[in-house]
């Protein structure tokens, strides 16, 4: 039997082995990066002009520093001319939704958009390259009790993994669907609500595991019980005032749309501080009813003359401009607000109208890692996304954009050749 002569050789190898593959106590985790930029918007915090850095483990936001630094000793991803942002926030969409809106069934409210989410869309791939990493998928307006709408992010192989709040809130119109009277509207709403909550309904929902409940009575039953916030669509002033009866009489919660015409009650909106979501076109045009003059309204200034949170969204079906929330944010700067205000409007304000403000809307530690990488100030049109981040995981990236590769290769090859 053979010895061996020089254990010591051994125990040597060992210990450099060992020494080699055991980690360092400044050696970052698997899924553990710095993203550094020469500009950071936290949003709830200052901006960090001369550089910042965000650490990110486990899908979430764990530190933020200013200035190139990596104390965590992370893998880091540096962007020195470029502006990081926490991705915007969409406050109200019917985008990504398979054939309709919910529009013809007005008294719906056990619907629900997961139904009808389409994954695959290419409206949530033209969100990301807008910087949108949040949206509220909500049925359309012309209902009574339309449905339920989610918070969710735009990237997930199904509807289920896209969830981000799914008890978002019930659509409800105060506005006449076509067809009918405010008059009508109103009496079939307080009807609804008033059966929903008799003592024969509530039966219904007394026994969560009976199988003959209905599924209109537990939707209902949770918006009445307040766990179902109502997503209440306003286009005139006193459509406005009749959502506040409502919310009086049953005990509602939630928050209220705006049309382009429901601009003079705002004054009650401060004064009552429920929040509102501005329409999608902020510079609307108005004309005199006796004078017959039209006059432009600039309606983020308004709200926050009024005192009102601003809270802006885009419109998905329109062209280029008005789709975007970058452009809609822009637009407000140009009706006073601060570069500051305008982008809180876009990302933290709709984020805490919808329930979601402690995961999304801003670069905070213990929030979810959803940032975007702008090639410049996000206010600027020539700015565009180059890189977005959804719980840590990277999802968009420009250079792999095949939409925009098509495109740009369409444009490069329309032009003539040199010499022409």
């Amino acid at each position: 039997m053979k010895t061996l002569r020089f254990p010591w050789v051994v125990l040597a190898l060992a210990a450099v082995a060992v020494i080699t593959v055991a980690p360092t106590a400044s050696r970052a985790a698997d899924g553990e990066y710095v993203i550094q930029a020469g500009t950071v918007v936290t949003i709830d915090g200052d901006i960090l002009t001369e550089g910042g850095s965000v650490f990110v483990s486990g899908g979430r936001i764990e530190d933020v520093q200013p200035g190139y630094v990596n104390p965590w000793g992370a893998t880091v991803q540096k962007h020195e001319t470029a502006w990081l942002m926490p991705g915007l926030v969409e406050a109200h969409s019917q985008g990504g939704l398979w054939r309709g809106t919910n529009e013809r069934a007005p008294d719906t409210p056990f619907v629900s958009v997961l139904d009808g989410l389409d994954p695959l869309n290419d409206y949530f791939t033209d969100l990301l390259r807008d910087g949108v990493t949040t949206v509220f998928v909500v049925p359309g307006d012309q209902t009574l009790l339309g449905g339920q709408g989610m918070v969710i992010k735009p990237v997930g192989r199904t509807a289920e993994e896209m969830i981000v709040r799914r008890d978002a809130g019930l659509k409800i119109a105060l506005a006449p669907r076509r067809g009918t009277s405010r008059m009508a509207q109103l009496a079939e709403l307080r009807r609804a609500l008033t059966l929903a909550r008799g003592a024969e309904a509530l039966e219904v929902t007394s026994d969560p595991d009976d199988p003959a409940r209905s599924a209109r009575q537990v939707a209902m039953s949770a918006l009445l019980e307040g766990r179902l916030p109502a997503v209440m669509t306003c286009v005139a002033p006193v459509d406005v005032v009749n959502a506040f009866a409502i919310m009086d009489e049953f005990g509602l919660t939630g928050f209220i749309r705006l049309g382009s015409k429901s601009r003079r009650a705002l004054p009650l909106l401060a004064e009552r501080g429920v929040p509102c979501i501005l329409p999608d076109d902020i510079e609307p045009l108005e004309t005199d009813a006796e004078t017959g003059k039209s006059e432009r309204r600039y309606l983020a200034a308004e709200c926050k003359a009024a005192g009102v949170p601003v809270v802006i969204q885009a419109n998905e079906a329109s062209g280029y401009g008005m789709r975007s929330l970058w452009y809609q944010a822009a637009v407000a700067v140009s009706q006073g607000l601060t570069r500051a205000e305008a982008l809180r409007a876009v990302s933290l304000a709709p984020a805490r109208v919808l329930g979601v403000e402690d995961r999304v809307g801003s670069i905070t530690k213990g929030k979810d890692a959803n940032l975007v990488l702008w090639s410049g100030d996000p206010l600027d049109p020539a700015s565009h996304v180059d890189l977005a981040w959804i719980e840590g995981d990277a999802v968009y990236d420009r250079t792999k954009d095949r939409k925009l590769v098509r495109l740009l290769d369409g444009v490069a090859g329309s032009r003539p050749a040199e010499g022409r």
